[in-house]
């Protein structure tokens, strides 16, 4: 994230986007120490997103089941936690 931040006014990313690319890179295998894979986090700066395209519908398709993952098990671990 810090990384990103300081990169942020330069490749013209709001808070919300470097957020998106992070939650939707985390990995799930190690999701409370926040690791991000390093593959699908290169994928957001490798694809060319200026026309629609099989490879970029497939990547949004992936990306909204990753957040998707991501929020219900944010979710989980906020709920177990309580418990503690």
């Amino acid at each position: 994230m810090d990384m990103l931040k300081k990169l942020q006014r330069d490749i013209k990313l709001s808070d919300d986007d470097i957020m998106i690319i992070i939650y939707t890179s985390l990995d799930h295998d190690y999701f409370t120490n926040g690791l991000i894979l390093q593959g699908e986090f290169l994928k957001w700066f490798n694809l060319d997103f200026s026309e629609d395209s099989r490879e970029e519908l497939d990547f949004l398709e992936n990306k909204q089941d990753i957040w998707m993952a991501t929020t219900t098990l944010a979710m989980e671990v906020v709920t177990w936690f309580g418990r503690l």
